[in-house]
């Protein structure tokens, strides 16, 4: 497939026209906060053994007790999604996962190898169908 940008997160494939983010078809897609606050909680939640309340985590990340049920919903539902996810972070660099989990602002690096995962995912997914 050839894709051709649309913004910094979208594409185009050029063959349907179909308009695509690295965020699509994952637990990621329409989440109301960060993408990097994002994977805090599902690293948090991999390393409660799925377990975390949602007052807990609204708590800790500053957002709606709501919004914090709805995303743990989304990681309960796709357990093995995210643990071959956190698999993928560990393999990277065991001291980087713990730099992501406790530092308060990731560095670009970090950012960018979220986003070439995302992006692989995303091009398995439109090449598998």
């Amino acid at each position: 497939m050839f894709f051709y940008n649309v913004s910094d997160f979208g594409r185009v494939c050029t063959k349907c026209k179909n308009k695509y983010s690295v965020t699509n078809g994952t637990i990621f897609k329409n989440v109301k906060f960060g993408l990097l606050k994002a994977f805090r909680i599902v690293i948090k939640e991999h390393n409660n053994s799925f377990t975390s309340s949602s007052v807990e985590v609204s708590n800790e990340f500053k957002i709606t007790q709501k919004t914090a049920w709805n995303f743990l919903n989304k990681i309960r539902g796709k357990q093995g999604y995210v643990i071959d996810l956190v698999e993928f972070l560990n393999n990277s660099n065991e001291n980087k996962k713990k730099q992501i989990e406790k530092s308060s602002k990731p560095t670009k690096r970090d950012y960018d190898k979220v986003l070439k995962y995302l992006e692989k995912m995303d091009k398995l997914r439109h090449d598998s169908s």
